[in-house]
């Protein structure tokens, strides 16, 4: 037995395991022949000893991980100093060195890291001008197809420097527009990057971040589907697909991985707050593989964030794929204990999938118009074959009025074309001649409202036939009372795809389409995300948060039967 001991302290395998193994091929348990081939051919059994330690014992923590930088070998309030003292816990060997003293730092975003129970002491201060890690271009670096950046990052200050950039994780060397990928701060944003080697770029980036908080960031690329995401606090914020995939070979001069800068300190991109437990890995990690994970999956329907946004909302909240949910907020001033009331202020979203999606709203409350009349336009061609236009806004966009909130019910909505072009149309309006703008629309067929077909408000589903529109733009003329006579905003939108159908054929349009905001404009976003289990849905006013400052209005979250 202590032959195998000997070869197993061989492979640096840690004693817990020594223990385990010695137990697992004790003389006991192993036939005599077993033993004497054990004593024959010792060198391959230590290989396929060492290999079964490997799979038995790899933590799934550890699985696909390439680089794992904790910032635990050092004092509170010390400089780290020292080539290769910056420790890659991967056990891949992969250790960096600081360079011009960033600090160890006693503020750490959990004492205990949620997804592998692993203490956690210690973090890295970078002082925004000149402290920085350098870690080699090890060949273990050089990523391909997917890949993972994640870590803990605490900022100051947003990002400065001659770019306004500060970078987290960056791979690259001196040359410009050349870097494999990079996570990092821009402005007050986080972003995720990558390059091919012919110089092809593309970027994903959230909302800004708040300061003086720890966050955990990360941005994944999934090689085989092109699809780049980027989450902040285990949430997804941003999702794009691409063909551009990170390049290997670093030729440039001072190649290499920098954190808290670029790789070399002949750029300044520099960091100015802490960093913590710093990762790579070589698998596009889902969100329950985060260092954040938590060990018990999220709650089911539950907001987790609101900010306001202007006169918008920004409403975050977990729930599960294929069910529907509608926002909901009181209908007047509420007061801390206001539980009741709540109307609905979303068009009904379906959660369609684990992920997030996004609603904008469309927003006539900046078109202010106190003088509206009835449309007198008389746009027509001479075709008598009626056409259909089916249009929606009870999916991916709705509208507001000029405080943000849903229109309600009955608002008044038209489909339409203009004898006028659209600058012609701006131009009347900022002239404040909007009889101009009115007097050269043609609505096709009847106006309907806001809750047609849907019975919410900021949404409806109609159909409307109409002869004689061949060809033209379409446009979806909105006005916040259901008379011309009581209205004070009017909103006027289009997308490229608006075209009306001629020859008895159809044409969908969905809010969702609009790019052109002739008058009026998109408000923010409305940001559903998805946890990764299967959580069911269970509504109760633990959903409801306090008044969001600001505003006199409380928000919560139902389940659309």
């Amino acid at each position: 037995m202590k032959r195998i001991r000997k070869i197993l302290l061989g492979c640096s395998l840690r004693a817990y395991l020594i223990s385990y193994l010695e137990l697992l091929v004790s003389s006991a348990s192993l036939p005599k022949s077993t033993q004497q081939s054990v004593t024959r051919d010792s060198g391959r059994f230590s290989a396929v000893l060492c290999l079964i330690a490997v799979m038995v014992f790899q933590q799934p923590a550890r699985a696909g991980v390439v680089a794992w930088w904790r910032f635990e070998n050092g004092t509170a309030g010390q400089a780290a100093t020292g080539d290769g003292t910056i420790l890659d816990s991967s056990d891949n060997g992969l250790n960096g060195s600081p360079v011009l003293g960033p600090v160890y730092a006693s503020n750490v975003p959990a004492a205990t890291i949620p997804l592998t129970g692993d203490t956690n002491l210690l973090s890295m201060s970078f002082d925004g001008s000149q402290s920085r890690v350098f870690i080699p271009d090890y060949s273990q670096l050089a990523l391909t197809n997917s890949l993972t950046l994640e870590a803990y990052i605490f900022v100051r200050v947003a990002a400065g420097g001659p770019f306004s950039v500060s970078q987290i994780i960056f791979r690259g060397d001196d040359r410009g527009y050349l870097d494999p990928y990079t996570l990092y701060l821009s402005y007050s944003h986080i972003e995720f990057q990558i390059d091919d080697e012919a110089g092809n770029r593309v970027a994903i980036a959230t909302p800004d971040v708040t300061f003086n908080v720890w966050h955990h960031v990360a941005g994944t690329l999934d090689g085989a589907t092109g699809t780049m995401r980027l989450y902040v606090d285990g949430i997804l914020m941003a999702t794009r697909n691409t063909t551009v995939r990170p390049f290997a070979n670093l030729t440039g001069a001072n190649p290499g991985l920098g954190i808290g800068n670029l790789q070399s300190g002949n750029y300044a991109e520099y960091f100015n707050g802490l960093i913590d437990e710093a990762r790579i890995s070589d698998k596009a990690l889902s969100p329950d593989e985060f260092l954040i994970a938590p060990a018990t999956p999220p709650p089911a329907l539950r907001i987790t964030a609101i900010s306001k946004q202007g006169n918008d909302i920004r409403v975050t909240w977990t729930g599960s794929g294929g069910q529907s949910n509608v926002l909901q907020s009181t209908k007047s001033a509420a007061i801390a204990s206001y539980n009741t009331n709540f109307t609905d202020i979303s068009p009904v979203i379906v959660l369609s999938g684990v992920g997030a999606s996004t609603t904008n709203y469309l927003d006539p409350g900046v078109a202010y118009a106190p003088v509206l009349s009835a449309p007198s336009g008389n746009n027509v061609t001479t075709s008598t074959v009626p056409s259909t236009v089916d249009c929606s806004g009870a999916d991916t966009r709705g509208i507001t009025d000029s405080l943000g909130r849903a229109l309600p019910i009955g608002s008044l909505l038209m489909l339409g074309s203009f004898s006028i072009s659209e600058p012609t149309i701006q131009s009347n309006f900022f002239a404040n001649n909007v009889a101009a703008i009115m007097s050269n629309f043609t609505p096709y067929a009847t106006s309907f409202k806001v809750g047609d077909g849907t019975s919410l408000p900021a949404s409806w589903s109609v159909t409307r036939s109409a002869a004689g529109f061949d060809g033209q733009q379409i446009y979806l003329l909105a006005i916040d009372k259901p008379t011309f006579a009581a209205a004070t905003h009017l909103g006027i939108y289009t997308a490229p795809s608006w075209v009306f159908p001629s020859g008895g054929g159809t044409n969908t349009i969905d809010l969702a389409d609009v790019t052109d905001f002739v008058i009026g404009a998109q408000s923010g976003p409305l940001t559903i995300n998805l946890p990764v289990g299967g959580a069911t849905f269970t509504f109760d006013d633990t959903a409801r948060l306090n008044v969001l400052p600001g505003r006199i209005l409380f928000y919560r979250v139902r389940l659309a039967q």
